[in-house]
């Protein structure tokens, strides 16, 4: 009687609502193995690496456009070569920001970046472009003060590259805000997990 007591028997109704929790199982379990999955993962880990040494650069940003505004303000050709040896000083270190700090962003943000081209589980291909974090042409364009800041003319150059410098990295922290939003509905639709 107590073995009887401990049998289960299913009707026709729970048999089929448990062939398909099964089935919906199998489902999730077949997409989580999809081939584009991990690299969709990887992809945000990269994205949100890089928004956040994006954010965390803003301060740096000010402080090196803190020596070129002084620089501007004084009349004193010692003290602007200071400046000049300080904004030089400050440009440089920008790679190695990235590098001792944010190393999971060195894909999206490294000297030797490349655009990630992420592939969908939908068949196709995501393109997040790349942003260099240097002081050179290829990343921020800031030049160095060839003549110490001994020229006007030189210090609104240097302020003009420092102004499109900041636009820059507002301009990559707004788009990859966008490709992080994608890619986590995408990754969301594809397996039911937020990214």
């Amino acid at each position: 009687m107590g073995r009887l007591a401990n049998k289960v028997l299913l009707g026709p109704t729970s048999a089929q609502r448990m062939g398909k929790v099964m089935a919906q199982t199998l489902q999730e379990k077949k997409k989580s193995f999809h081939p584009a999955i991990a690299p969709m993962k990887e992809a945000l880990i990269t994205l949100k690496a890089a928004l956040l040494a994006l954010e965390e650069a803003k301060p740096i940003f000010q402080s090196i456009a803190e020596t070129g505004i002084a620089a501007s303000v004084e009349a004193d050709l010692a003290l602007r070569a200071l400046f000049a040896e300080d904004y030089d000083d400050e440009r440089l270190k920008l790679p190695g920001f990235i590098e001792k700090k944010h190393k999971k962003s060195l894909p999206l943000l490294g000297k030797d970046a490349k655009p990630l081209v992420v592939p969908l589980t939908t068949g196709g291909q995501y393109c997040i472009t790349c942003l260099i974090f240097t002081p050179e042409q290829n990343g921020f364009d800031l030049p160095p003060p060839k003549t110490a800041f001994s020229t006007q003319k030189e210090v609104a150059l240097i302020l003009n590259h420092l102004d499109h410098a900041f636009k820059k990295l507002e301009r990559n922290i707004v788009r990859y805000e966008q490709d992080k939003t994608f890619l986590s509905l995408r990754l969301k639709l594809a397996t039911g997990i937020e990214g």
